[in-house]
């Protein structure tokens, strides 16, 4: 919501808190998908040796530099969420177990799709 809020802000047109409600989920999916595109593209310009890891480690690897590079630096200090280190420890292991299953998503369904190409 928060950055939903400040984007409209920057474009003019601010929204009110049911838009940023409404619109705020799909800010998250834009950068998953924006996150994902970048995860298959660099997957694309690696050696051949590299993308024959499997692809539940380079998923996991991967949830784990989305869930340190964005949740707990770049979006905290953007002031779009609280300070990651006075989260509660419960809340932020959901963060990081989501962020893995991410990443592990993400890297099984470019598999995938490599496969089928094939």
């Amino acid at each position: 919501m928060k950055a939903a809020g400040k984007i409209s802000e920057e474009i003019g047109r601010p929204l009110s808190r049911e838009g940023r409600k409404k619109v705020g989920p799909w800010v998250h999916y834009a950068f998953g998908t924006s996150v994902g595109a970048i995860f298959g593209l660099a997957a694309e310009v690696q050696p051949d040796s590299v993308r024959g890891i499997n692809p539940v480690l380079v998923g996991a690897a991967c949830g784990v530099a989305v869930f340190l590079a964005a949740h707990e630096v770049a979006v905290p200090a953007l002031k779009l969420s609280s300070n990651p280190l006075k989260e509660p420890i419960p809340d932020q292991i959901a963060e990081f177990v989501s962020h893995l299953v991410y990443g592990i998503g993400t890297a099984l369904t470019y598999d995938g799709i490599k496969k089928l190409k094939r």
